[in-house]
Order: structure tokens, then sequence, then C-alpha cells
């Protein structure tokens, strides 16, 4: 009698089968999550940046920021947005200052079409005309007035999705600056692109889609991300 050692086609089929629901289960889950971490693990990047940005220019004492961009010198969109880090520098040659890249310094590029927008939409909270305080811990009417901000934020990211429009920065360019002390300049050396002194929204898209997106309140004291709890 001939023992049986191999599987037959119905098998064969039936485990194919089962392999490839198991993998668009396995795929949809793993798009899901990265829609969902994309724009957050940006947020602890782009913290990470702000803080070697701040400690550069206490320890070197020189006017420094960090650039964000999103377009390429030809004006065509970047896989995502690119961060750079950058001082302000002296060059005896010609007797001028101007921003360059700090030496040995490398740009940090978030592929997989994640961009770093300049707050949607750019306005700063206001209660009664008058602009929240800046403190290096946020009071309670700070609080009430940035989630407000974040609203405003949010719903217009939610009209891009609904309304499946490209996205399109305010700005292909913008930065933070920071000063020798180390927190935000109260007169910004930049005159070549905008300053943020509010807070910044990272969009991840798809197919021109605003997939998936985070909110980054920025204390304008420390040039640090608020964080509510």
């Amino acid at each position: 009698m001939r023992s049986r050692n191999a599987f037959t086609l119905v098998e064969m089929l039936a485990v194919i089968s089962i392999m490839l629901v198991l993998m668009a289960v396995t795929f949809g889950v793993f798009r899901t999550f990265a829609e969902r971490t994309g724009p957050d693990s940006a947020l602890a990047r782009i913290q990470a940046v702000l803080n070697g940005a701040r400690s550069y220019a206490a320890t070197s004492g020189r006017d420094t920021r960090i650039m964000f961009r999103c377009e390429d010198n030809g004006g065509k969109m970047l896989e995502g947005s690119t961060l750079a880090l950058q001082e302000y520098y002296y060059y005896e040659d010609n007797n001028t200052w101007d921003w360059r890249d700090v030496p040995g310094s490398r740009p940090v590029a978030f592929h997989e079409r994640v961009y770093v927008c300049n707050g949607l939409p750019n306005n700063l909270p206001t209660v009664g005309g008058m602009a929240p305080a800046d403190k290096t811990k946020p009071t309670p009417q700070d609080i009430v007035r940035w989630r407000d901000y974040e609203q405003q934020v949010l719903g217009k990211v939610g009209e891009w999705a609904m309304a499946g429009e490209k996205l399109k920065p305010e700005h292909d360019e913008f930065c933070i600056e920071f000063c020798p002390a180390g927190f935000p300049s109260a007169r910004p050396r930049t005159d070549d692109m905008p300053v943020v002194e509010n807070g910044l929204t990272v969009v991840k898209v798809a197919r021109g889609r605003v997939t998936a997106y985070a909110f980054y309140a920025v204390n304008t004291n420390t040039g640090t991300r608020l964080i509510f709890e």
C-alpha cells in the first residue's frame, strides 16, 4: 500500500487561499497603522530636530533656524518635507551675513509623502483681541484657545480629505528660529521666508489626498511642542 506523502490540489488551493486572506488582512492593518503613525512619528523627529537647534544656538552663540521645505528649487513637490539646520553666518570675504547649512549637518527628509505645513489656517487664536501669553506651562485659558485653533486646523484638513484636493501648502519654505540663548528670537533675522509663530500641521498624502494628520502647537516661549494633558 502506497503511503500518502504529498498535498492534493484541493489542499494546496485551500492553503494558498488562507495565505492570501492573511496577507490582505495584514496589509490592511499595516496600511492603517502606517497612516496613523506616520505623522505622529514625524512629530517626534521634529521635536528632536528642534531640541538640536536650540542646543546648537546656545553652544555656538549664533542665531540658528530649522528650515522646512516641501518643494525643490524647480518648484517640484518633494516626496516629503525636508528639514535643514542652518546658522546665521558672517562671510568675511564679502563682509555680509547670511544663512548657511550648519557644517556637518544633514537634512532630515520625511519620505512616504509626509509633509510639514505652516499652520492651517495660519492665524493666532485670540480672546478679546489679546493673544495668548507665552508661558512654559500653558494656562487653562491658553489650552482652550489652542484647542480651538487645533479644531480650525483639523477642520481645514478635513475639507481637503472630503474634497479629495491635492496638498496645497501655504508656503513652500518656512522656518523656526532660535536666538543664541536657545529660545525663539524676539526679532527674527529671516527676511526671505515666513517664521512659524503658532503651530505646525503634519499630513500624510496618498494619491493627492490627506490620509492622516497630526497637530503640533508651538510654545512660542521655548520653540518646543505644547502638550495638552
